[in-house]
């Protein structure tokens, strides 16, 4: 019966356009394991499959990674110019600039886009701290929001380690409490970023729209105004503390719109971002009756 599904799946990939998420995972005894899940359009709905799991035989290497991928695809006669985007997490075998697997993908299939898919004695509000985890994305997040709720309490626990010395420090705890924000807004964004009806179009609207924030909270924190980031804002910030955080603000801006390159140069026709207010005539004759049920429903 698994079979069959599978066949199904790669007969309907051989005739439409989906695109691809990959991830390496590790298991029991350290076996590695290559997961793909494909995302097409079936009956005007999005789709969302796995495609396969497959283990590696030896080392987990960006050719590894893509030999599996191409193997796949040729096996199962897929053509490659019907993948449309292929993404990954940030690491260097998956989206290495210069011998990363999806540059060797794009290599071959120039077109494709390339997107990268955290104390009860002290009447502590919490009882436990929670600890960072690799496998769940938004870990960072969670653990570094518990410690600065705890903050006081592991203060005073910790008082006599030299790494809470640093942290219990004006600028040590600033920026912890920064970087707490930042990962707070940053896995906010990771979950308006997923759901089955999550397109091209609205990912672009999100990520673009976050980049536009910390432009306006650097203009904000010149003014000594830290309202916009909610722990920094209960700190004390000198002068270098201000100067760090503001540098890495602007490491954060070049690093998305680096990443996103590819989004960023998509330009989507005016028809599919607002519907409502073009001329019906200026859509492709194919979407013009469609268009014009929609404009007058």
């Amino acid at each position: 019966m698994g079979q069959d599904v599978e066949s199904q799946l790669i007969e309907k990939l051989k005739l439409r356009k989906f695109s691809l998420q990959m991830d390496e995972s590790t298991i029991r005894d350290s076996e590695a394991l290559l997961l793909t899940y494909v995302r097409y359009i079936d009956h005007e709905e999005f789709q969302e499959e796995m495609l396969f799991c497959e283990s590696f035989e030896t080392t987990t290497t960006a050719n590894d990674i893509y030999i599996k991928i191409k193997h796949y695809l040729d096996a199962n006669k897929i053509p490659k110019e019907n993948l449309l985007a292929c993404a990954a997490d940030g690491a260097p075998a998956m989206m290495g600039k210069n011998t990363g697997c999806l540059k060797m993908m794009k290599d071959e299939n120039p077109n494709m886009l390339t997107v990268h898919c955290f104390c009860i004695n002290q009447s502590a509000e919490h009882v436990r701290l929670l600890l960072h985890t690799e496998v769940r994305w938004l870990s960072s997040g969670n653990c570094l929001k518990r410690f600065m709720e705890l903050f006081d309490q592991i203060n005073d626990f910790l008082s006599d380690k030299c790494e809470m010395k640093l942290l219990s420090t004006t600028d040590g705890k600033a920026f912890v409490s920064y970087l707490t924000d930042i990962f707070e807004k940053l896995g906010n964004l990771n979950k308006q970023l997923q759901g089955a009806n999550m397109t091209l179009i609205d990912a672009k609207a999100k990520i673009f729209g976050f980049i536009t924030a910390p432009e306006l909270w650097k203009k904000k924190f010149s003014k000594r105004n830290f309202s916009e980031l909610y722990w920094l804002s209960k700190c004390e910030i000198t002068n270098d503390a201000g100067i760090v955080i503001i540098d890495h603000l602007n490491i954060l801006i070049k690093d998305f719109n680096d990443r996103f390159c590819d989004l960023k140069a998509m330009n989507f026709p005016s028809w599919l971002t607002q519907p409502l207010l073009i001329n019906v005539s200026d859509a492709t004759i194919q979407y013009q009756e469609k268009l014009s049920e929609l404009q007058h429903d």
